[in-house]
């Protein structure tokens, strides 16, 4: 079997980018698989002894929105962004022209010319949305006829079955989870824990960060997490106004926006901080949350996505709004937190799990 996959691919720069469809077919020893993604500035991680995979790089320009721009602006962005998917989607077409494909299986629907065109090449194909990719197709009726060629879809998150049920239906619509390596995180004992209420994730709307320092301003005014700092790691498109907003509340001295942090400062920023936070209003399923478990962190996060289904009976998961996180937070913080997190991780350590049940779906399909 031939599978040419589609997607972004981690790099050390942005190990989670990418990682679910590169932890797939790295545990696929038993499946050729074309893993076809857009060429990145930085190194790539490599597959670890995969001689069943080969690797196409495709350049791909894929600028980021300034949100302030108008609407000529915005217009233009559009109209940019769609060229230079076209032309990503046509170039990847072209590259694999000589190529036997059995299953195309792309993962965001910004790469569907391509399944369309294996598709009507006589290739099975199949897409699995990972969280807000599903949002900018959703109320498309385009979208909704032409997602018909897939085989299968599948879902990182059971709170996304729902909106997925608009274009795929059971019992072709499957559920699937993120894994994490265990061995890649854990516990530095030699770092002592401070009072670091930390958030990690890509500084844009849907990662709630501008509720998040609101919420825990607000704390501060009443006096509720003295000596506590609020750190944000990561970049992107929110950090000019999210440092203004830091600014305009006076929370210089408590609230810190770390940018990028590699693995090794990552996992350093994990080991020192006492509580994790997780504020999206918008999640597909989220593995920074699995990493803050086996850091062994306390965790606050907002009810969105897998969140729930991951943490089932835990009692600080909060709506995604300001008021109820900042009672998470005060509550949070002198509380010895009473969860076993190592059941969960349990369940969630393993990627050639998560791969066999991709693997059980082609097969099956081809046999029909």
């Amino acid at each position: 079997m031939n599978v040419v996959r589609v997607s972004t691919r981690p790099t050390y720069r942005s190990s989670g980018m990418g990682l679910h469809p590169f932890k797939i077919t790295e545990s696929m020893s038993d499946v050729n698989t074309i893993y076809v993604y857009p060429k990145n500035e930085s190194d790539n991680i490599e597959f670890n002894n995969n001689d069943n995979v080969k690797e196409v790089e495709v350049p791909f320009h894929l600028e980021k929105r300034d949100p302030k721009v108008g609407f000529i602006g915005k217009l233009s962005f559009t109209a940019r962004r769609v060229f230079n998917v076209l032309k990503f989607n046509l170039s990847v077409i072209n590259r694999l022209k000589k190529e036997k494909v059995d299953i195309v299986h792309i993962h965001s629907p910004m790469y569907f010319v391509i399944a369309f065109y294996y598709w009507l090449r006589g290739s099975r194909c199949y897409i699995t949305y990972h969280g807000s990719d599903l949002n900018a197709v959703q109320n498309s009726r385009v979208y909704k006829v032409l997602s018909k060629i897939f085989s299968g879809a599948f879902s990182i998150s059971p709170n996304m079955v729902e909106r997925l049920q608009k274009f795929h239906k059971a019992p072709n619509l499957y559920v699937t989870n993120n894994a994490i390596d265990v061995n890649s995180y854990s516990i530095d004992n030699a770092l002592p824990r401070q009072k670091i209420l930390l958030a990690v994730g890509s500084l844009k709307v849907e990662k709630g960060f501008n509720m998040l320092i609101d919420a825990f301003s607000n704390a501060k005014k009443d006096n509720l997490l003295s000596g506590y700092k609020l750190h944000i790691a990561g970049e992107g498109p929110l950090h000019s106004e999210l440092s203004r907003k830091i600014v305009n509340l006076g929370l210089e001295d408590d609230v810190f926006l770390l940018g990028h942090l590699d693995k090794e400062g990552l996992l350093e920023a994990y080991n020192r901080s006492e509580v994790f936070v997780l504020s999206s209003i918008s999640e597909g399923f989220p593995k920074v949350l699995l990493e803050a478990m086996v850091c062994n962190l306390k965790i606050l996060a907002t009810d969105v996505g897998a969140v729930r289904t991951t943490l089932p009976g835990y009692k600080y998961i909060v709506s995604p709004n300001e008021e109820s996180l900042r009672k998470g937070l005060i509550d949070i913080v002198s509380d010895a937190v009473d969860y076993n997190f190592d059941t969960v991780i349990s369940q969630y350590s393993d990627w050639s799990k998560v791969s066999e049940k991709y693997k059980e779906i082609y097969f099956n399909d081809n046999a029909k």
